[in-house]
């Protein structure tokens, strides 16, 4: 009997584990997050801690089928990262289980509460990593995530673990009574909350929808075209440097003659330091000639281009972006990435201790510095904001763009460093933090990738484009450009709700522990 309720154990985690990875993009399955817990929610209220050395290693399971293309991008990750995260998942599912267990009661609300405490709490800070909350297995389903204008992506992940958190208290009464009707009559509350999370998300999702895909079309717009070289991070540079140039040529001009207000590069589609080559060598230099070459394109094609590359300022290095326009040639703002990737990008701190610094160059990790600039760029339309790699899925970082005036954003981001596994979740896991970053400050996101996903994100939730993963192309279509006094309930208030959960969360522990010990 004991190695049956084990193995039994082992199927529902590893059920639990493969099908609520499925959730995540590429794949579209987004519908079967709102109940895929509820197995393992109820071996947590049933059986309590005992179930915790499954909830790690389910966990880690999990976490390696989302993340294994962390190791495309420093190799080392793929054996640190998802056993951090494993443990945060166990004692996630640990007061879980403890609050379930001792407040049968209030379970219903302690699990979205400390599920949602737990996103954020690993989405904050130098090593924040917002990415495959539980909020963006809904992508792909436009009326399901209309709400993150109110509550950001941490609202969508509590209205989802509620929903699992309340179908449990239907399966738990069954099991008790043996029957599932009379849940309705006798538990009026929680039939009450579902039917109400239901008429809100359908409801409101489809009346913004609405609202949103008729407004759309009544905003001024600004063609954009956006180059995917697809260029793998970790093929030679210098040696391919010709045949790199002629293919950007290539794809530039094939988009500048659909005349676009703007054309885009991926992030670091330029991997030397143009302008401080330019300020150091002879022009005559050889990669100074071509350096030239490159800055004469937007003249060339007489088109503004985007043009992305790292940079030094006062000895430091930053990763940015820079807009050179034929008809503004005095004005050439730059952006530089706010927010690094730990690691990839900088090693604060950790370049002090030799064998981690030579494992970090040993994987290629750049030595790049925050940068502190705050400033928007102007458009022949509008004013926007470069997000560079990952910086889009950090719906707070956007939110402080669009109270400075930002009408819409730009995303130059590279991901060709997954390029040497040729698989492509890493690309549509970005793709979708970004969407539900684009419809929380209804503003539209821009995207050009390096191997992709390339196209616009609108304010209303849907999106076109995608010139193909690990395919060189351009796409040019027409971003929206919204008046900067559209400020959401999440760009005004919205953002502090996952913040206000954390400290419900914390309360409800203490309060929990200080009872339990009275």
């Amino acid at each position: 009997m004991f190695r049956q309720k084990r193995f039994l154990f082992h199927v529902v985690w590893f059920g639990w584990a493969i099908v609520y990875a499925l959730c995540f993009p590429p794949f579209q399955l987004g519908y079967v997050a709102w109940f895929v817990f509820v197995p393992v929610l109820y071996l947590l209220y049933t059986q309590g801690i005992s179930q915790m050395a499954y909830a790690f290693g389910y966990s880690l399971l999990f976490l390696i089928a989302n993340f294994f293309w962390l190791a495309g991008f420093w190799a080392p990750a793929i054996f640190v990262v998802p056993v951090l995260y494993a443990c945060v998942f166990m004692g996630m599912f640990f007061l879980i289980a403890w609050m379930g267990e001792r407040y049968p009661r209030f379970r219903w609300l302690s699990t979205p509460v400390i599920w949602v405490g737990f996103e954020l709490f690993r989405s904050v800070g130098f090593h924040g990593f917002p990415w495959n909350l539980l909020g963006h297995t809904q992508w792909h389903i436009p009326f399901v995530v209309q709400s993150a204008d109110i509550w950001g992506v941490y609202g969508i992940s509590f209205l989802v673990m509620l929903v699992n958190s309340l179908l449990v208290e239907w399966l738990l009464f069954a099991a008790e009574k043996g029957e599932w009707l009379s849940f309705v009559k006798k538990k009026p509350f929680f039939v009450g909350l579902l039917g109400g999370i239901v008429l809100f998300v359908g409801g409101y999702g489809t009346f913004q929808l609405s609202h949103y895909d008729r407004y759309v079309k009544t905003l001024p717009h600004e063609r954009v075209g956006l180059i995917q070289p697809n260029i793998g991070s970790r093929e030679p540079w210098w040696e391919n440097l010709y045949d790199y140039v002629a293919l950007m040529w290539r794809l530039n001009a094939e988009a500048a003659i659909w005349k676009p207000d703007m054309i885009i590069w991926s992030e670091t589609m330029i991997r030397h330091y143009i302008w401080y080559s330019l300020q150091t060598k002879p022009s005559n230099t050889w990669y100074n000639e071509i350096n030239l070459r490159v800055l004469s394109w937007p003249y060339e094609m007489k088109t503004p281009m985007l043009i992305t590359s790292p940079t030094i300022e006062n000895g430091e290095d930053f990763n940015s972006a820079d807009l050179v326009d034929p008809e503004r040639p005095d004005y050439q703002p730059r952006n530089s990435k706010i927010h690094l990737a730990p690691f990839g990008e900088w090693m604060r701190g950790y370049d002090r201790i030799p064998f981690v610094k030579r494992l970090m160059e040993a994987e290629g990790a750049g030595a790049f510095t925050p940068s502190y600039e705050r400033t928007l760029m102007r458009s022949r339309k509008g004013l926007f904001r470069v997000l560079i790699c990952f910086e889009d899925v950090f719906g707070l970082l956007a939110r402080f763009f669009v109270k400075l005036g930002a009408q819409f954003f730009v995303n130059t981001t590279n991901d060709g460093w997954a390029y040497q596994l040729g698989l492509n979740p890493a690309h549509w896991q970005h793709f979708a933090g970004s969407l539900l970053t684009a419809v929380s400050v209804r503003r539209p996101i821009a995207r050009a990738s390096n191997t992709g996903v390339t196209g616009i994100i609108h304010i209303n939730g849907r999106w076109e484009g995608d010139v193909g993963d690990y395919q060189a192309g351009y796409y040019v279509g027409e971003i929206e450009i919204p008046p900067a006094s559209l400020q959401t309930v999440y760009v005004r208030v919205g953002f502090l709700f996952p913040y206000i959960v954390f400290f419900v969360m914390v309360v409800m522990l203490g309060g929990g522990w200080w009872y339990a010990k009275r």
